[in-house]
């Protein structure tokens, strides 16, 4: 039995078990975790079958360059001047920055002396789903904005390109993150003292390109480091590149993320860059950096020991200043997906923790 067809044929076995699972959870001992609700435990397993449907069927998700719901606060920016591209950047002559929409919370920012701290935030989604929009990062948006007492006035989320053949391989996102970061800076007029980049999962893993970018270049291209960095479980390389090392790691049954997920990013990227690339392979290549680092991650969840690994590493580059904290009981990327998972209130835990971060800077 090939590995996909043995996907297949578990998939299908989950959702013929499910029936039984949803009687099965009344029971608290046989939850995941005891200490989950029937709600969180019954959610958890959904939103796992659903990842693993979407990451089988490969189906590319669809971006759109239209205002939609979002209206006003829907913004397309233009790339930026093309000396802001160098190096890692310009790697792929197929890859060109191009406009990049963005969607604005709680509204468009209008004149950056009214502004405080201006969060720049990457959606997760391996890089292979997600928009950035209210449905995709309204929830994370709005638990940073509800749980920052006032120190964060606005939020924008690019819609970055997801990964594909053609011109959304490697390096599309960076270039898109370069492009948002530009136009925050010298468009808006924002202070970096006053942006904080931030991202979840594959989201964070771009953050962290971005900011290896700004300390590497940052005079070549004239952008100076922000003053912080927020990483929400994010994802710092290629691992569990099999399904059995995903499966095999204690964790496994608190989380919803399947390796065939990451597999699917991996496969794309894979075709435009080498993988042990700094830039992709974030874990055992740390660099310095002024940015202030906060990492967020659940207890639960199959990303933890890469987290704190991540933490450890770049809080051994002399100068940097590294903090995290460790949700109890949650699974993967909470911020993103609380509200689909019934962790709302962890993901406020974590947002009022990268809170304390700016009191402190």
């Amino acid at each position: 039995m090939t590995g996909r067809h043995h996907l297949f044929v578990r998939l299908v076995v989950d959702i013929l078990l499910l029936p039984a699972y949803i009687l099965a959870i009344c029971f608290p001992n046989l939850r995941p975790s005891s200490t989950w609700s029937w709600r969180q435990a019954l959610r958890v397993r959904v939103v796992r079958i659903i990842v693993q449907t979407i990451s089988l069927k490969r189906t590319a998700f669809p971006l759109s360059n239209e205002p939609g719901l979002e209206g006003d606060r829907f913004e397309l920016i233009a790339a930026a001047n093309p000396r802001s591209y160098v190096e890692i950047c310009n790697i792929n002559e197929e890859v060109r920055p191009q406009p990049t929409g963005a969607t604005w919370f709680p509204t468009r920012l209008q004149n950056a002396r009214e502004a405080r701290k201006v969060v720049i935030h990457f959606h997760g989604g391996a890089y292979v789903l997600g928009d950035g929009r209210d449905k995709d990062a309204g929830f994370a948006a709005r638990t940073l904005l509800e749980s920052c007492g006032g120190n964060i006035s606005h939020i924008v989320c690019p819609q970055y390109r997801l990964v594909s053949a053609g011109t959304r391989r490697f390096p599309a996102a960076l270039q898109d993150a370069v492009t948002c970061y530009a136009y925050i800076i010298r468009t808006r007029g924002v202070d970096p003292q006053d942006v904080v980049v931030s991202g979840d999962s594959a989201g964070g893993h771009l953050a962290l390109g971005l900011i290896r970018y700004l300390e590497q270049f940052a005079h070549t291209v004239d952008l100076p480091v922000p003053s912080n960095l927020w990483l929400w479980s994010p994802w710092v390389g290629p691992g569990f590149g099999d399904s059995s090392d995903h499966d095999l790691c204690v964790r496994a049954k608190t989380d919803y993320t399947t390796a065939e997920l990451g597999n699917w990013c991996v496969d794309l990227v894979r075709s435009s860059v080498d993988l042990e690339n700094p830039y992709i392979q974030v874990l055992g290549n740390p660099y310095r950096t002024s940015a202030r680092i906060f990492i967020c991650a659940g207890e639960f969840e199959v990303f933890l020991d890469d987290n704190i690994l991540l933490a450890e590493q770049m809080r051994g580059i002399q100068n940097n200043v590294v903090e995290t904290f460790i949700i109890p009981n949650a699974p993967h990327d909470v911020l993103l997906m609380g509200d689909k998972v019934g962790f709302e209130y962890e993901a406020k835990m974590g947002a009022l923790a990268a809170a304390k971060t700016l009191l402190q800077a």
